[in-house]
């Protein structure tokens, strides 16, 4: 029986990583101007609805306050589904 590569597994997961993440790292790196209020509502929002104690010291506050909003505002089936 012949084996298959892990590569094109791997290397597919990784571009879904990359895909996933470049618009926080967009966030991270201050290119936000055009959505500027609809971020801070966003941040603001996602302090108030946590459903622990948020600590954010030592971080990037906006970015915590910000994965906060998006991790409970959206429901697992948006990201967890094979297929939709």
């Amino acid at each position: 029986m012949k084996q298959r590569s892990a590569r094109p597994v791997a290397a597919a997961f990784a571009i879904g990583a990359v895909m996933a993440f470049a618009p926080l790292a967009s966030f991270a790196a201050g290119n936000h101007n055009d959505q500027g209020n609809d971020d801070q509502s966003r941040i603001q929002r996602g302090y108030q609805i946590n459903p622990v104690q948020l600590n954010p010291k030592g971080t990037n506050r906006a970015l915590v306050g910000l994965g906060s909003y998006i991790v409970n505002t959206n429901g697992c089936n948006d990201c967890h589904t094979h297929p939709s």
